[in-house]
């Protein structure tokens, strides 16, 4: 199989407004029950999605407190994410809204950000403690560690009291030593709506000594008197210390601790779901208009036809060429704006000439297009051999036609452009949605697809295949989707925040952006700011809601993840995560190794699973990728074992793992 390279980019975090403490929002989450739009947003802020990007310093006043935690001094906008720069919002789940500012963030508009009630399900709190180096911090191999009391970093949940399993690193891309973060990375996601508490202490330099608090913490600590530190902060703090008290870590040890709050599920999801149930409900049973435009008979052995086309889809966007943006009511609300027309490719096997065939929708690489479907020969295969019509389209926002707008965002003067590209992903997923209909109601009288006076389409048999991005984006399919039921989800990960700087792809992009962003502290904060938009389409936001919590109008939904040890572009860790997030996904044995939250299970098994594949390269335990060639990431599809498993559990949903013991073709 083709994958095409994994990108991205990124964009400045920074400071906001000292809060009053928030009320504890777990039990406040509203859940979307009816895909009704998001009543977060106010006039206000819809109405900033309209103004011009140019001009970000003069869309926003500045803030009205000191712009910087003081507890992190050696760099504003650490730590992160931080309930510091947040307001008081009645209107929201949480009761809160994020609170950014020009200020502190000079290529940014703040207002891109500000809409949110929380920060990301999938934050990594990071830090900067000076000289900081690894040494006793909990790696990725031994996870249970960080349950422990005598971890060094905390993360602790303040409904239940109990640590968030995780790890932590020191941030080796950043060339200067002195500029390197500590981040922690949690094993699954974090609740929506939630707050947390991040604590740390005992990390020390490269010399072996225990780096000293920041004076600010150390006074907040001890309770000393200093001009730096408001009675906000301190009524703050004596929350933040009540609840590591709960949790049994000791104050008089800790060098940092802070809190964030999660978004609500309404935050992120409710756009999403209001565009698919008026994007389904217009369309109806049937599906959506569509014109044929090319059918090429006899492609290739196997193949009975390559068929191409476009299909007219409700359209959410102010235009539906790249740049676009959604359409914003002056409510907040997301609004059809009339339709708009995206090509479609369909691959028809052999096999549908003498049974009909079911319908599988293929996801595409990063930056790619759907009409790689007709060059993939491991999918065409696949086809024929389980007798499926397989359908892709380009996925909008990541495409390879949004390339020019992605070097804008990069290049230009405010990097929130890239939120142009997450806006445009919308409209994508909705395409892939409404095909999905269409290819089973209104598909199944089409001429081309008429065979020995039958159709070629059993409509009731509907699947999802993703590879790489199409993989990675095939967990948000999934969990949205209302007619399929089962998915393949070849290489996957999330979130974004942890697979970038572990992908050989991102080098390239982070070229361009060091530059402009010459501290090293930087490119880890940018990477987790650009999470809180990315949440609303990848999978981050919406894998727990896949198998159990579905959203409202949805049935249960089942994966099998196949996944490549030493994958060069997308992270086995995005992949573990994202399986912990789903819950009750077990790594089927015999095993290449233990993986901390997945059951290893032996023999036949029905429902969600994993299975990796072990090529025998070495994963490094730091935030860079790794080098072993050639690279897993597409040597994957081309497993035996992968033509028995894939096809066995997209016609049963059951599956085993078909190697002769692990899988390690080597």
């Amino acid at each position: 199989m083709r994958y095409p390279t994994l990108v991205t980019v990124a964009m400045l975090v920074a400071c906001s407004n000292p809060p009053a403490p928030p009320a504890d929002v777990s039990t406040l989450d509203a859940v979307v029950t009816d895909g009704a739009p998001s009543d977060q947003s106010s006039p206000d802020v819809a109405a900033s999605d309209a103004i011009d990007d140019a001009s970000p310093d003069a869309q926003d006043a500045g803030p009205s407190a000191a712009p910087c935690d003081p507890i992190g001094p050696t760099r504003c906008g650490l730590p992160f994410p931080n309930d510091y720069w947040t307001r008081l919002d009645p209107s929201t789940p949480t009761r809160i809204r994020l609170d950014f500012n020009s200020e502190m963030l000079p290529r940014s508009t703040p207002r891109w950000f500000n809409e949110y009630d929380g920060f990301s399900p999938a934050s990594s709190p990071m830090a900067h403690l000076p000289g900081a180096v690894a040494t006793g911090l909990v790696d990725p191999r031994n996870m249970a560690r960080s349950l422990e009391p005598s971890s060094l970093t905390a993360i602790i949940d303040t409904m239940t009291g109990q640590r968030v399993a995780h790890f932590a690193e020191i941030d080796v891309t950043a060339t200067d030593p002195a500029q390197r973060a500590l981040i922690l990375r949690p094993a699954q996601n974090l609740v929506f709506g939630r707050r947390y508490v991040v604590a740390i202490r005992g990390v020390r330099d490269s010399a072996g000594a225990v780096i000293a608090p920041s004076p600010a913490f150390r006074a907040m600590r001890d309770d000393l008197a200093t001009a730096e530190l408001s009675l906000a902060q301190r009524e703050r703090y004596t929350r933040i210390f009540s609840d590591l008290q709960r949790a049994s870590v000791p104050r008089a040890e800790l060098q940092l601790a802070w809190d964030f709050t999660v978004a609500s599920r309404q935050s992120i999801q409710s756009r999403l779901v209001s565009m698919r149930d008026q994007a389904l409900a217009a369309v109806g049973t049937e599906g959506a208009a569509y014109r044929i435009t090319n059918v090429r008979m006899n492609p290739r052995a196997g193949i009975y036809a390559h068929i191409e086309g476009q299909v007219t889809v409700p359209l959410f966007m102010d235009d539906p060429e790249p740049g676009g943006r959604l359409n914003v009511a002056p409510d907040g609300t997301i609004r059809q704006n009339g339709t708009a027309q995206y090509s479609f490719w369909m691959v028809v096997p052999n096999s549908a000439m003498t049974a009909p065939a079911g319908v599988l929708a293929y996801g595409h690489g990063l930056l790619s297009s759907g009409v790689d479907v007709f060059s993939d020969r491991a999918i065409g295969d696949l086809a024929n051999g389980t007798n499926l019509i397989v359908f892709a389209m380009d996925l909008q926002g990541m495409a390879n036609e949004d390339g020019a707008v992605i070097l804008q965002a990069l290049s230009g003067p405010d990097l929130g452009r890239f939120r142009v590209l997450i806006e445009r992903q919308h409209q994508g997923i909705i395409n892939w949605l409404v095909m999905m209909r269409t290819m089973t109601g209104r598909m199944r009288s089409e001429p081309a697809l008429q065979i020995g006076g039958r159709s070629a389409i059993d409509p009731t048999r509907r699947f999802y295949y993703g590879a790489s991005q199409g993989g990675i984006f095939g967990g948000t399919y999934m969990a949205l989707t209302t007619d399929v039921e089962r998915g393949v989800l070849m290489v996957p990960g999330q979130a974004y925040n942890l697979l970038l700087q572990r992908s050989s792809n991102f080098r390239r992009f982070e070229d361009i952006l060091r530059p402009r962003f010459p501290n090293g502290l930087d490119i880890p904060r940018l990477l987790e700011t650009i999470q809180l938009h990315w949440d609303r389409t990848e999978p981050s936001g919406w894998t727990p809601n896949i198998r159990t919590d579905r959203v409202a109008g949805t049935p249960a939904h089942e994966v099998l993840m196949l996944v490549a040890i030493g994958d060069r572009q997308v992270t086995t860790l995005g992949a573990h995560m994202m399986a912990r997030s789903i819950g009750g996904v077990p790594n089927l044995a015999p095993v290449n190794r233990e993986i901390f939250g997945l059951e290893s299970r032996m023999g036949m098994h029905t429902g969600s699973a994993m299975i990796e594949f072990d090529f025998a390269l070495p994963e490094p335990l730091d935030n860079t990728p790794p080098t072993g060639t050639p690279d897993p990431h597409s040597r994957i599809g081309e497993s035996a074992p992968v033509f028995m498993m894939a096809p066995e559990w997209l016609a049963t949903g059951a599956t085993q793992n078909r190697c002769d013991g692990p899988c390690n073709p080597g």
